[in-house]
């Protein structure tokens, strides 16, 4: 997305925009398989139902922001360094779960 946010011509704008949406729907898969393997029964359905909330409010919000971000500076930049920026953020947070391994006992 940064990329896309620095670039003056619209055909590597679309090849980083293309690249940036494949990195982000790669990731959905084992992103959603997150809470059930962290949590059990009815925490993981607790949990799954706070990321699709946060995530409707986001696809609110999102919009919103980069509309004002655009208004304000008259350029998409700021709003395509903002999304960057907040997907970096999430990436991170996520690296940073540690998923401890569930065995049974099997004495």
């Amino acid at each position: 997305m940064v990329a896309a946010a620095y670039s003056t011509s619209l055909t590597p704008s679309i090849i980083a925009l293309s690249i940036a949406v494949l990195g982000v729907f790669s990731m959905m898969g084992p992103f959603w398989s997150m809470p059930t393997s962290l949590l059990s029964g009815t925490a993981a359905a607790v949990g799954i139902a706070v990321i699709n909330s946060i995530g409707n409010l986001g696809g609110f919000v999102g919009p919103y922001v980069i509309g004002l971000v655009r208004t304000s500076t008259g350029q998409f930049k700021g709003g395509l360094l903002l999304v960057s920026a907040c997907l970096a953020v999430g990436g991170c947070l996520v690296l940073s779960v540690k998923v401890q391994n569930r065995t049974a006992n099997s004495s």
